[in-house]
């Protein structure tokens, strides 16, 4: 093999710091494994870890080693942060390799390692491999192309965890990265309920009883997977791509009464590509050999204090005998075959609701080998939640906690004692060294003693890289979502209102639209708990600034905070979670009008909220801003239309955006028409419509009253409010509909642009 090289080139250019490798490579290798080492100060641990990822397509590079040239990759050095590469290692040999930063206790040095792999196409598996397909009915087979098993890459993370305690504690992003969030989809809303585990680029395996629901199996199109997630909490972290699933197997002996053959198989539309955050674990084989019958657990289950996480946790698992199992509680004979195994501590630790359907892993000479999946345990009457003895947490959030630490003040921890039961603290460790310690209680052959440790760990959160704006866009290069050709600078605020693609003729009622014919559509989610809910429509107005409604950003009179919400830019079906192209970007602060509900409660006068974003969104053929309505441009126009994902005539809301064309009509003529109007309108508002049955519905609210004027587009309302139908409970679209006027707030507005 030749020598490989690195080229050195950096570019400063918004904030991003870069290198380019280049790897000499032989047309005789199968697969290629690239491995960077670097050095950099404890600042990382708030910042991105940096990437590696191969600068063309897998199908570009695998034609470059086949001609013999050159496989480059790019490098993104974590941002803002002095950092050394320490070695570089291609294939298993070390290419060069340097001194790391020199830290100390007031600095300390963060060491990170950085892979990636990929290969030629798969081979399956052949009959000598000794793992056996389960029999999922006579009526549906897996083919065992879908199912391959690549040694060189399965079951091997591109990043290493750290080695914190291992009840219970946080798990570093990529650490597993065949972790797979199961989510259901219902109407507008989005409800984690399971894990996964990736075991090829086709194939998820999960617990048979996370596709029930009231003992009925859910439809494939309910069933949303995200692979790659981390934080299920934070819908702008990135790096995370979300597969449609083509069809799932549930095994035919699957009985809801027991834990036995309780597993299924979710086969992938696409190939999935594999990255640094989403790789297969190894399937476990009955030849594999190890001392230490121990596995591990990951997933996004309530933890010790009984709340649910939005970062996985991870913990440390051993197998018992089937009989120590049986002893243990009668319970399990009903629950356990011989297609099932125990493991656990008894001390506290253990999978809990939501794990389930995550795997049981085991590591071999440094692989992860799948060995089991989490079905179920026995249940705590107490916690109405998996059976746990004790539990200890941080006394404040993770957030505040974060800042005492900055501020160099002590943790504070709640160690909640079992119940009822006498217990005497024995030791007290923090980061391996021991605080104090004390006898144990004594016990006896009648009253025996049982020792558990209790543990909670935490890290410092990072942030993977996002694009040079902040926020992070979820692309996938099929062919139905490939981005056409568009320049960055034909978008600038001064050519505000123009989408790039071309508006259809509009039809009457409620007419679908066009991906690309309406860029400045924003999308408004709440999250509650583990599920994410449709709330709103919003306007892009700049690449900072989004218009919506009062009423919107406001629960129990409460406005939301920024944490709790949930932006999406560029969307088109929300109902498609793997459509692609969109951003998500961070919020960085909520500003309803002073004036929103001041006086009168039942009043809608000065219904308009501005969400700033934390950095300025790029703009891309889906995300574009529109202009604001001046009347000051004389113009003549005297309708609008308003886009949303509210219900149609059917009463169903829509997964599309739909259009409908309204006439603006007098004050008068509005008040006239019910007495209503008189407590819903002001001198900031306008009423549109035409008594037709036509008009915006629930999940319109705070979504745009738009004009078109010599080819470009004008904010000139927002959705506010409408009559109520005592018949349908819900809009009456046979009356007029009441809408802010964003021109009396253009002065209000102007502060923020």
């Amino acid at each position: 093999m030749k020598k490989k090289k690195q080229k050195n080139v950096l570019n400063n250019d918004d904030n991003e710091v870069y290198g380019v490798i280049e790897v000499p490579s032989s047309p005789n290798e199968q697969n290629f494994k690239l491995i960077v080492g670097l050095s950099l100060s404890a600042k990382s641990l708030y910042d991105s870890h940096g990437s590696l990822y191969l600068i063309e397509s897998q199908e570009a590079a695998l034609a470059r080693v086949k001609k013999g040239q050159n496989i480059k990759y790019r490098l993104n050095f974590p941002s803002f942060l002095p950092s050394k590469v320490t070695k570089i290692v291609f294939n298993g040999k070390e290419i060069c390799s340097g001194p790391s930063e020199e830290g100390s206790f007031q600095n300390p040095i963060t060491s990170v390692e950085l892979q990636h792999s990929f290969g030629r196409p798969k081979i399956s598996l052949g009959t000598e491999n000794k793992f056996e397909l389960p029999t999922f009915g006579p009526e549906i087979a897996v083919e065992r192309n879908d199912l391959t098993e690549d040694d060189d890459f399965c079951g091997e993370p591109t990043i290493s965890g750290n080695p914190l305690v291992v009840n219970g504690s946080p798990i570093v992003r990529g650490e597993f990265p065949w972790l797979v969030a199961l989510y259901w989809k219902n109407a507008k809303s989005l409800e984690y309920k399971c894990s996964g585990t990736l075991i090829s680029d086709k194939i998820v395996l999960t617990s048979a009883h996370c596709l029930f629901v009231s003992q009925k199996v859910i439809s494939e199109e309910k069933i949303v997977l995200f692979a790659g997630r981390n934080d299920i909490d934070d819908w702008s972290e990135g790096g995370f791509i979300s597969p449609k699933v083509k069809q799932f197997i549930i095994h035919a002996d699957y009985n809801s009464t027991t834990a036995d053959a309780d597993i299924a198989i979710l086969l992938l539309q696409e190939k999935l590509e594999f990255t640094q955050f989403i790789r297969p674990a190894c399937l476990w084989k009955n030849t594999l050999k190890s001392n230490d019958q121990s596995g591990f657990v990951a997933g996004w289950g309530r933890d010790s204090s009984g709340k649910i996480t939005s970062t996985p946790n991870k913990v440390e698992m051993p197998i018992v005998s089937e009989v120590t199992c049986l002893r243990s509680h009668e319970t399990f004979r009903f629950l356990t075959s011989s297609r099932t195994f125990c493991a656990g501590k008894r001390d506290g630790s253990g999978p809990c609701n939501g794990d389930s359907g995550g795997g049981f892993l085991m590591k071999i000479n440094k692989k992860w080998y799948l060995r089991g999946i989490v079905s179920t345990s026995l249940y705590d009457e107490d916690t109405n939640s998996c059976d746990s003895s004790g539990s200890i947490q941080l006394i404040n959030s993770k957030e505040a906690t974060f800042g005492e630490i900055k501020q160099g003040q002590e943790i504070k921890y709640r160690l909640n004692f079992p119940t009822f039961l006498p217990t005497v603290v024995t030791k007290i460790l923090f980061n391996d060294k021991e605080i104090c310690s004390g006898p144990p209680v004594k016990g006896s052959f009648d009253n025996p003693v049982t020792s558990m440790d209790l543990q909670h760990s935490f890290v410092i959160p990072s942030e993977i890289k996002t694009t040079s704006s902040g926020e992070f866009t979820i692309n996938r290069n099929t062919e139905e979502h490939k981005k056409p050709t568009f320049n960055a600078s034909e978008n600038s605020d001064d050519d505000c209102g123009v989408p790039v693609k071309a508006v259809t003729p509009l039809i009457y009622n409620g007419s679908p639209t066009n991906r690309g014919e309406f860029p400045w559509l924003v999308v408004i989610y709440v999250k509650k708990a583990r599920a994410l809910e449709f709330q709103c429509g919003g306007t892009l107005i700049s690449k900072r600034l989004i218009l919506t409604a009062a009423h919107c950003i406001h629960q129990d009179d409460n406005i939301l905070s920024k944490s709790e919400i949930v932006l999406h830019v560029g969307r088109f079906d929300i109902d498609d979670w793997a459509e692609g192209d969109y951003a998500i970007p961070k919020i960085k602060d909520i500003i309803c009008h002073p004036d929103y509900k001041q006086y009168v409660q039942t009043s809608y006068d000065a219904d308009i909220a501005l969400i700033t974003l934390f950095r300025e969104i790029t703009f891309t053929p889906f995300v574009r801003s529109i202009c604001l309505w001046n009347s000051k441009q004389h113009f003549s126009s005297n309708t609008g239309t308003i886009v949303g994902w509210g219900r149609d005539e059917s009463g169903e809301p829509t997964s599309t955006p739909n259009k409908l064309e309204m006439p603006i009509v007098s004050d008068k003529t509005c008040l006239s028409s019910d007495l209503t109007y008189k407590y819903l309108t002001s001198n900031r508002t306008f009423c549109a419509g035409k008594r037709d049955g036509s008009g915006p519905c629930n999940g319109d609210s705070g979504g745009g009253f738009m004009s078109n004027e010599g080819g470009k587009w004008y904010l000139r309302g927002i959705v506010s409010t409408s009559l109520y139908d005592e018949e349908t409970k819900s809009c009456d679209v046979r009356n007029y509909a009441v809408f802010t006027d964003v021109e009396k707030f253009l002065p209000w507005i102007q502060n923020y642009l």
